[in-house]
């Protein structure tokens, strides 16, 4: 018998529509699109992705927590990017 597509766990991206949870604040809005265009182009620039942080600070601690995810994956030696969320 052939394995659902979508897994029925508590924890799937299905269970988590079906109880209503909405993920749209954290995809990328039409102010990100300069911001994710420069960093597809240049993804090593530690002073890139610094800016981009520091437009969204007024952000959820839930996307900026993504973006600095996706600083320390681009860049996994760097000592610069680190977690700092705000207070």
């Amino acid at each position: 018998m052939a394995r659902p597509l979508v897994d029925g766990g508590a924890d799937s991206p299905a269970a988590q529509v079906a109880r209503g949870i909405d993920y749209s604040d954290l995809m990328p809005k039409e102010e990100d699109l300069l911001y994710e265009e420069e960093l597809l182009r240049t993804p090593h620039v530690t002073k890139l992705w610094w800016r981009y942080l520091e437009a969204r600070k007024d952000s959820t601690a839930k996307r900026r927590y993504l973006i600095f995810e996706r600083a320390i994956k681009a860049l996994p030696g760097s000592y610069k990017v680190c977690p700092t969320l705000p207070a």
